[in-house]
Formats: C-alpha cells, sequence, structure tokens
C-alpha cells in the first residue's frame, strides 16, 4: 500500500470593487476607507499574502501594524490565519514564529518572504 500526498487545496479570493482596485493598484502607498466590515482589511492582506507567494518576491518583508499588539492579535491575524492563508498554513507553506527579544513575531513564507506582525504599543 502506498501513501498518497494529501490534496492541495487551492486558496480563491475575488475582490470587487475598491479592493479589485487595490489589486490594480501600483502606487506606494494606499488609503481603503468605508464602512466597517466591507472587506477592507481582508482585501489587503490579500494582497500582501499574494505578493509574499510569488516567485517575483521572494525574499520581501512586509509590516501588519495596529494601535496595539493585543488588537492586532484579535483582528486581522484571525483573519489572516482563518481566511487568507489557511491552505499555506495548513500545507506548511507558511509558518508563524512567536518572536523573540531579537526579532519581532512574523509569518515566514518558504520562498524568504516575511510578514512582520507589530502594535504601535511596543
Amino acid at each position: 500500500m502506498t501513501a498518497t500526498a494529501p490534496e492541495r487545496v487551492e486558496h480563491r479570493y475575488r475582490p470587487v470593487g475598491s479592493a479589485a482596485e487595490l489589486f490594480r493598484c501600483r502606487a506606494p502607498e494606499v488609503l481603503l476607507s468605508g464602512a466597517a466590515g466591507t472587506g477592507k482589511s481582508r482585501a489587503c492582506l490579500e494582497k500582501m499574502h499574494a505578493m509574499c507567494c510569488s516567485p517575483k518576491n521572494a525574499g520581501m518583508r512586509a509590516l501588519v501594524v495596529r494601535k496595539t499588539a493585543v488588537s492586532l492579535g484579535s483582528t486581522a491575524l484571525v483573519t489572516f490565519r482563518e481566511h487568507v492563508a489557511k491552505e499555506a498554513i495548513a500545507s506548511g507553506e507558511v509558518k508563524f514564529y512567536g518572536g523573540s527579544s531579537q526579532e519581532a513575531a512574523s509569518y515566514q513564507y518558504g520562498n524568504g518572504s516575511t510578514i512582520v506582525l507589530g502594535g504601535m504599543d511596543k
């Protein structure tokens, strides 16, 4: 009996409206505004994740920051883990590093890309 590799699950996300504009945008800074629950944070996290996964951007460093580190863990990171990078984390392509006194917490990608996490309070 031979073991078969687990089937790779493909991540799907289809941005609409201003989220779609974000994906087309190449400006050095972007500001999204709108009502709560419209997908602004998810769109930004999706774009960041897609950029980190791309071979063209291997080794890139990105930063996700909120006013407090605690608020980051209970908001954006839940969305990132459960919706944006779920498949990549499950496959081992993306790994969480909890941080140390020398280095901030981060998500580390197999291609050398990193998303660093932080709060402006620390």
